[in-house]
Formats: structure tokens, sequence, C-alpha cells
């Protein structure tokens, strides 16, 4: 019987070896999938979507050019899904075959219920696109999201609904701000031509200058270096301040708050020179303006000061809401008495564009007031400030002590130990120089 039993095994080993022999088992199919996830609309790459199939094989992210590749999928049929945050779903059949790879492309659809789309193309004067500009959106106290061109000067950026301010950039170029609003089921589109520019950023002569704040170096939060070489570093105070992309070179953005809060920069020096120019570049991004705040002030209102400012406190216009720009030198009160400022009223400037502030005085008494290289206004004004008032940018001049609720961009400011001249001052707004 045992024997019987051995003999039985043996015949069926035989048969299956013989089986196997002809009909070898197969090893499993294994094949690729790569593509590219762009944007419905505008059809630029999209980074960092989440790739993977159903059924559950893969997974991958897409990198800076919306590429993406998933190895060794089992061959059949299957569904490509792609998803990111701001983006509805996006799903596509594909078929992965032995040994081979599928390329798909992934279009994918702004969520539109959340999502609005800014984009557009930047150009220079001859058309050209331009690349690797910069494109940050803020909501005018911090930067929402960033961006930069392609290689064919398109950008494209999902924001949710909203107003927003735009800063477009590039070396070699002017700077261009715009606002947008980001409204639902919209795709806005926001082209712009940058102006190039051969201007140098020249430091001027140190003996021609008291103080020069080019912030062209990153204040952090203590210090504003002094580039005169005079000593004069500025000190932050309540140090609430950006440090970004500005007229010439970069600028300082200071944040102001409610009460006497908000980000100014506190001079260590006193306008106790015989005659002297201040010019600075201002950039308003908010306009939560209130009575006594100025772009530049030095003492205040008990004794004598110097002054630039916009506000309504000095209004000329019979609606005392809207704003004036104000020059000042000498005491100012409330009274309308014989120190009062040159004023005007700012219509025709775009406080939300850069524009360049110029007070000049003269030993002989003189005030000159200019915005863009242009005279404004002059008056005969004694001047003889307090040299322990406090100096500042960004100051609520009241008390000569503190912002309050403005916020705003400056560039290049600078004290100079003389009363420039109109061409000087022609140069410093077209060249940042003399």
């Amino acid at each position: 019987m045992k024997r019987t039993i051995l003999i039985l095994g043996l015949i069926c080993l035989f048969i299956i070896s013989a089986c196997n022999e002809n009909n070898p088992v197969s090893p499993i199919q294994k094949g690729f999938i790569s593509g590219q996830v762009t944007d419905y609309t505008t059809g630029q790459p999209i980074a960092n979507v989440l790739v993977t199939t159903c059924p559950s094989s893969r997974t991958a992210l897409t990198d800076n050019n919306g590429r993406f590749i998933l190895e060794n999928i089992t061959t059949g049929e299957y569904r490509l899904i792609a998803e990111k945050n701001e983006f509805s779903p996006s799903s596509s059949k594909v078929s992965v075959l032995s040994n081979d790879t599928t390329d798909i492309a992934v279009p994918m659809k702004l969520s539109l219920n959340k999502y609005g789309l800014l984009y557009g193309l930047l150009t220079d004067e001859k058309s050209s696109p331009l690349d690797s500009v910069e494109v940050i959106i803020s909501d005018g106290a911090e930067t929402i999201a960033d961006t930069i061109t392609d290689s064919k000067g398109f950008y494209s950026i999902a924001l949710p609904f909203g107003k927003y301010y735009v800063t477009l950039s590039k070396s070699n170029y002017q700077p261009v701000d715009k606002d947008v609003e980001v409204l639902k089921n919209q795709a806005i589109n926001l082209n712009v031509v940058l102006i190039k520019t051969e201007i140098e950023i020249p430091i001027p002569s140190k003996s021609e200058l008291y103080v020069y704040y080019s912030f062209n170096v990153d204040p952090g939060t203590t210090n504003v270096t002094d580039n005169s070489a005079n000593g004069f570093n500025g000190t932050l105070m309540n140090k609430d301040c950006v440090y970004e992309t500005g007229k010439f070179g970069n600028c300082i953005r200071l944040i102001g708050k409610p009460g006497i809060t908000g980000c100014w920069i506190k001079l260590p020096c006193a306008m106790n020179l015989p005659e002297f120019t201040v010019n600075m570049w201002v950039k308003e991004i908010s306009s939560n303006w209130g009575s006594g705040q100025a772009y530049f002030q030095a003492g205040n209102n008990s004794n004598s000061v110097c002054l630039i400012a916009r506000n309504a406190f000095f209004s000329i216009v019979s609606n005392t809401s809207e704003l004036d720009y104000n020059f000042a030198v000498g005491a100012i009160n409330t009274s309308g008495a014989s120190n009062t400022p040159i004023t005007l009223a700012d219509n025709g400037y775009d406080p939300y564009a850069w524009n360049m502030f110029t007070l000049v005085y003269k030993k002989e008494g003189l005030m000159d007031a200019y915005i863009n290289a242009k005279l404004v206004g002059s008056k005969n004004q004694a001047f003889n400030i307090n040299p322990s008032g406090n100096i500042g940018i960004n100051v609520q001049w009241w008390s000569g002590d503190g912002a309050t609720r403005l916020t705003a961009c400056y560039d290049e400011f600078r004290i100079d130990k003389s009363a420039l001249s109109t061409t000087k001052i022609e140069r410093l707004y077209k060249e940042n120089k003399y």
C-alpha cells in the first residue's frame, strides 16, 4: 500500500512539472505614468499638486514646472486624481502599459466658490516678456502671497476674495504698484509694462549730508543705518515694520496702529542748522489718517516745528474730511496766526504711488516746498527749532511722541546741510543723485 501511494505521488509531481514547463507563470507587468498639471484658464503649470491613482497605487507632488512621475504601476486601467486646496479636484482616465510610460496632461480649474485668479503678462517697453519679475501680494500690512514670472513673462496666483495691493519689481526696472480686487467666479487679468532704468543708486557726498537713510540694508528691529557716516542711526520705535522693494533699491514700510503704538523712526540729531533741505520718497499704504500725523516732523506744536505731512488739520478745502499736503517751519498753532504752513490740496497727486517731498530752508528765512521736484509754494518764515525736540519719520507731531494710524513706505530719506537748488532737486527726482 505504501508503495502504491509513493508511486502516485511521483506521478503527480511529474504532471505538475510538465505543466509548468509548458505554461510558465508570467511576472507582474509594470509601467509608469508621467505628466504635467496646468491651470485650465491660463495654461500655467501648478506646483505642489497631490497626484494619485485610483485604485490606489502611488502618489507624487508636482514640481515647480507642474511635472510629476508615478513609477512601478501595475498594468491596467486607472483614474488619475489631482488635488490642491484652491482648485477643484481633477480626474482623468489613464492606461498603464507594460514597460512603457504614459504621459498625460492634467488641467485643473480654480475653485471659484472660494478663490479668484490673478494672472497676467509682464513685458518691457519693447513688448518683450520679462522673466523672474517678483509679484508680491499684500493686504496693506503684510504679504499674503508671492510668485515670479516664468520665461514667457507670465504669472498667475490664486487668492481668496478681497482687495489687494500688488507690487511688481525686477532689478534695473522701475517697480510698479497696483490695487486689485479679486471677486467670486472671476479671473482678473493684470498685464503691466515695466520701464527699464539705468539709474544707479549712488551714495551722495558725505560732506553734503547731515542724515541719509537709504534703507538698502535690512534694519532688523533695532536701528536704521545712517549712510552719511555722521553716526545718526535711527531707532525703530514700536518695531512693526517690513523691509521690501522700494523706489530706489529697497525701502521700509512703517506700520501704523490706533493710539500712539504705530511704528516710527526716531532720529538722534537736532535740526539746529542755519539752512537745510529735507528730502524723502513716500508711498502711503493705509488712508487711516488722523490730525497731527506727519511723514517727517521735528519739534512739536508747543515750540517750533519742521513738518512734511498730509492731513486734514490745516484744511484749505471746503470738505474738511479731505486731506491736504502741509509743509512748515516755525511755530504751528490752531488760531491761524502768521506761522502757518504752506498748504495745498492733494488732488492731482496719488498718495498711494511714490512721491518725492522736499522742504528747503534758506538762511534768510525763506521756505520752499516741492512735490516731485515741482515748486508748490514759498513762504518767508523764521525757524529756530528747539534742539531737544523729537525728530522722527512717520511720527505724531502733536506731541512728537509716536505714530498713530498711518502705514506708509519710505525711501531715500536725507537731510542736507545746505539749501538745495531746484536743479539739484530735479536731479534727485530723476536720478537719485545731484
